[in-house]
C-alpha cells in the first residue's frame, strides 16, 4: 500500500505567514511611537522647556556703620565701613533653579577688602529671589595704600564689588545646564555724607 506526501514547495503555512506579519506590525507600531515620542521631547526641549539663562541685577546698595577716626601724632585712619547690596537673581525656566554657594567680593584697586557668601537655595521655575548681602571692608589691607587714603580723605572713594552665584537647571531630569550669574558693580561711595555716589554695573551668565 502507498501513501502520497503532499509537497508545499517550500512555502510557510498561511499561519505562519500571519504570525510574522503581526509581528511585523507590533514592530513598526512600536518604532513609530517611540519616533514621535523622541520627536515630541525634541520639540518640548527646543520650545516650552528650552534652559535659559537666569538673570542677575541689583535692585539696591546702600552705605552702612560708616565711622572715620583720626589719630595724631602718628597719623592713623580707621575704618568701618558697611556695604549692603541686595541681588535679585531671575529664574525662566519651567524648572526650579539650584544655585550652589555664591559670593560677594569688595575690591580697591585690584586689592581684595571685604568678602561675604551668599548661602546655596532653590529658585522655583519662573520665579526670583532677592540676596541681601553685608560686606564689611577690612580697611587694614589698604590702610598704608596712599590711594586709598587719598579717596577717603577726597570724599570719594572708588570700590569694585564682584558677585557670582553658580547653579543648575534641570528639565525632566534629563536636559541640564550649569550656569553662573554675575554682577560687577563700579561703586563710588560719598566718604561725606554716607551714601552711594554712583553705581554703574555689568551683568553676565557663564555657561
Amino acid at each position: 500500500m502507498m501513501t502520497e506526501v503532499g509537497q508545499t514547495g517550500g512555502k510557510a503555512p498561511p499561519d505562519d505567514r500571519r504570525k510574522k506579519r503581526r509581528r511585523c506590525y507590533c514592530c513598526s507600531c512600536v518604532a513609530a511611537v517611540l519616533l514621535l515620542l523622541a520627536l515630541i521631547i525634541l520639540i518640548l526641549a527646543l520650545t516650552v522647556f528650552k534652559v535659559k539663562d537666569p538673570t542677575t541685577k541689583v535692585v539696591s546698595s546702600s552705605v552702612e556703620g560708616f565711622a572715620t577716626t583720626i589719630s595724631f601724632p602718628q597719623l592713623r585712619l580707621q575704618l568701618n565701613i558697611t556695604l549692603y547690596t541686595q541681588l535679585l537673581v531671575h529664574n525662566p525656566n519651567r524648572a526650579s533653579f539650584r544655585h550652589d554657594e555664591g559670593s560677594s567680593l569688595l575690591f580697591f584697586h585690584g586689592i581684595q577688602i571685604g568678602d561675604v557668601d551668599i548661602m546655596p537655595g532653590l529658585i522655583p521655575a519662573d520665579g526670583s529671589e532677592t540676596f541681601g548681602t553685608r560686606v564689611t571692608i577690612d580697611a587694614d589691607r589698604v590702610i598704608t595704600n596712599l590711594a586709598f587714603i587719598g579717596e577717603v580723605f577726597s570724599g570719594v572713594m572708588n570700590i569694585e564689588s564682584r558677585s557670582t552665584i553658580p547653579g543648575r537647571v534641570t528639565i525632566l531630569g534629563v536636559f541640564r545646564r550649569h550656569v553662573v550669574s554675575s554682577a560687577i558693580c563700579q561703586i563710588a561711595i560719598n566718604t561725606r555724607n554716607m551714601t552711594i555716589e554712583s553705581q554703574k554695573c555689568i551683568f553676565d551668565t557663564k555657561l
